[in-house]
This record gives structure tokens, C-alpha cells and sequence, in this order.
């Protein structure tokens, strides 16, 4: 009978970067997870991070790539921990100038729905944001260059009052990384699977469902026979929704009084 020969799963001190202490290395991942979940990181958790950490060349010890713990609700409706591994966009940008493959990215572009116009409260002052930006990243491969482009919409990524302070000072800027990020990461997915910018999951830690469709709202709203239509749609939704969609259904009401 043929022995087949079993491959035995890596260990922590083994998926060490070259020259650094396995040791050291063990104990700098076992403090970088703890220090974000509560109690000890699982055997998985730390194989997980470390082999990302390899793979990406992101160095932990220099915060250039962590770990984040979020509660995320079961099937079964408890909720557990999970980890998701971030970087920042500089991490992302490293990584694919790594690969002698990267040629930089376009300028971003922005779209401004007049229909929608969605506004932020900044210090006192109020500001129109993008409703969505657009990032296009650039692989050589060969002597061909290739464009890979990718579009982040604000309502998905914008984290709330509480926490959006530099979502609302730099509006332009927050939602840019996002759409760079994963461009990045469809550009060069060999080192990027898995791996988020913060400005991607802070979504993520809000209490309040963040699912909202605004684009049903539009045809709703558009579809509008009548003013009490309009104040039945109003409210559907809670407050934060109403406020960013006040705009639309003045302009239908108007509409509606030709």
C-alpha cells in the first residue's frame, strides 16, 4: 500500500521574514493581535496574519500591516469575533510597486448626483461630498500596459457623524483610497486577497444597518404620484436616511405642484 507523504502545517516561527528571530517574531504577532481582541488569538488567527504578513512583505512590528477584531453576527444570531487584516493605502502601494509591476494610477475621478446630492456637516459648515469615486491603477505586463478601474459609492463606506470626522474634512481624499484599494487588489491579487485599509472597514463598526438602497429610493421617489407618496417614503427610512435624500423629494414636490 502506497504511503502518501502528509504535509504538515506551517509554523509561526517558520513563516518568520528573513533574518528576523523566529522567536521575536512569534511574540510580536501574539502582541499585535492581542492588543485588538479580547482574550487569547487562536493558533489559526496567528498562522492566518503571519502568512499575510509573509506573503504582502508588510512588517508588523512597524504597524504596516495589523489586525482588527469585529463582532459580526452568526447565522444563528450570536455574535462572534473576526478578524479582518489592514493596511494603509501606502501598505497597498508598497506591495504593488514590489512586484515591478506597477505604474502608478490616474488621477481620481468623482461623480456629483444632482439628484442626490449628499451633504456633511464639517466644523459648522456644510459640503456637498461625491457620491462615488472612481480610481484606475495601472499593471505592466510585458510591454503592455493594463488598466484595471474601480468605483467606491460614499453610502457604502462613509462611517456616520461619529466617526467620519476626516470622511468630512477630506471628503474627496477618503473615499479615493477606497476606490484605489481595490483596484489595487483586483490589479495584484497574488498579495492583496484578504487585506483592507481601514477606510474600508470603518463602515464595518457602526451599530446601525448601513444597507440601505439608495438607488430604490431614487425610483421610489421618482415614480411619486403624490405629495403624501413623498411623505410615505420619508417615512420608510430613519433620520440620517431622510437627510440625504430631503433634496430629491423637494425637487419631486415641486414637480408635483406644476
Amino acid at each position: 500500500m502506497e504511503e502518501k507523504a502528509i504535509r504538515k502545517a506551517p509554523t509561526l516561527a517558520s513563516l518568520a521574514p528573513m533574518g528576523i528571530d523566529g522567536r521575536i517574531w512569534v511574540k510580536t504577532l501574539k502582541e499585535q493581535l492581542m492588543s485588538s481582541k479580547d482574550g487569547e488569538p487562536t493558533d489559526a488567527e496567528l498562522v492566518y496574519f503571519a502568512t499575510v504578513s509573509k506573503s504582502t512583505g508588510l512588517d508588523p512590528a512597524k504597524r504596516e500591516i495589523y489586525a482588527i477584531f469585529r463582532n459580526t453576527k452568526q447565522k444563528d444570531g450570536t455574535w462572534k469575533p473576526k478578524m479582518s487584516i489592514q493596511t494603509s493605502i501606502d501598505g497597498f502601494r508598497k506591495v504593488a510597486e514590489e512586484s515591478g509591476k506597477y505604474a502608478g494610477s490616474r488621477e481620481p475621478e468623482f461623480e456629483y448626483d444632482p439628484d442626490l446630492k449628499i451633504t456633511v456637516n464639517d466644523r459648522g459648515t456644510n459640503k456637498v461630498v461625491p457620491n462615488k469615486a472612481r480610481v484606475t491603477v495601472i499593471k505592466v505586463i510585458g510591454d503592455k500596459p493594463y488598466e484595471t478601474t474601480r468605483t467606491a459609492n460614499w453610502q457604502d463606506y462613509f462611517p456616520g457623524d461619529a466617526q467620519g470626522g476626516m470622511w468630512k474634512k477630506l471628503p474627496e481624499t477618503m473615499l479615493s483610497k477606497v476606490a484605489e484599494a481595490q483596484a489595487l487588489r483586483a490589479a495584484f491579487p497574488n498579495k492583496t486577497t484578504g487585506l483592507y485599509i481601514e477606510e474600508e472597514m470603518q463602515q464595518a463598526d457602526q451599530d446601525v444597518d448601513a444597507g440601505v438602497d439608495y438607488t430604490a429610493i431614487k425610483t421610489r421617489i421618482a415614480n411619486a404620484k403624490s405629495y403624501d407618496d413623498l411623505m410615505d417614503i420619508l417615512g420608510d427610512y430613519p433620520a440620517d436616511v431622510q437627510k440625504q435624500i430631503t433634496s430629491m423629494v423637494d425637487t419631486k414636490a415641486k414637480e408635483l405642484r406644476k
